[in-house]
């Protein structure tokens, strides 16, 4: 990009003929701004938006028998998990995977200690006997992707889920 920026690329090694292996361990490429560029990021203006939060949410919760997406519960089969640190981790009552119900005072149902897969990115539970109503669904961990969290925190779905 013509006075924007300028890259520069090297091979290193030695290489005694054509069937020599280069690896991309001996590609090296230098990346310079110019001077057009460096006048245009002096005009750049950077707006504090807010906190990026800590990366930890639900975005989808699937009925493993009926494959109901954020929607359908059926009491007794598998609910499977999807987000990101979302992982049950912690030896306090309170952590693990629960259902609010939304009629019942937000009374809280949680499920047993067997999770099917407990990964970062993914759980799985066997759904709990659930009265018939509209639940939200919370993961309460300290798992935060390394060191385990002084306290623990609650990540909650956005949808209501429905049980029949």
């Amino acid at each position: 990009m013509d006075g924007f920026f300028s890259l520069h690329t090297r091979i290193s090694g030695t290489y005694h003929g054509a069937h020599d292996h280069i690896g991309p361990e001996n590609l090296h490429i230098v990346f310079r701004t110019l001077g057009r560029l460096k006048e245009l990021l002096l005009k750049v203006q950077i707006e504090n938006a807010g906190s990026a939060g800590d990366g930890a949410y639900i975005n989808e919760v699937i009925d493993v028998h009926t494959d109901s997406l954020n929607s359908a519960l059926t009491p007794g089969n598998m609910v499977h998990i999807r987000g990101n640190k979302i992982k049950v981790e912690g030896g306090e009552a309170e952590v693990g995977v629960w259902f609010v119900s939304e009629a019942a005072g937000n009374a809280r149902t949680k499920v047993s200690e067997n999770l099917g897969l407990n990964k970062s990115a993914e759980t799985m539970a066997l759904i709990p006997a659930l009265s018939a109503g509209t639940y939200k669904l919370e993961i309460v961990t300290r798992y935060a992707g390394g060191t385990p969290l002084k306290e623990p925190r609650t990540i909650k779905a956005e949808t209501l889920l429905t049980v029949s």
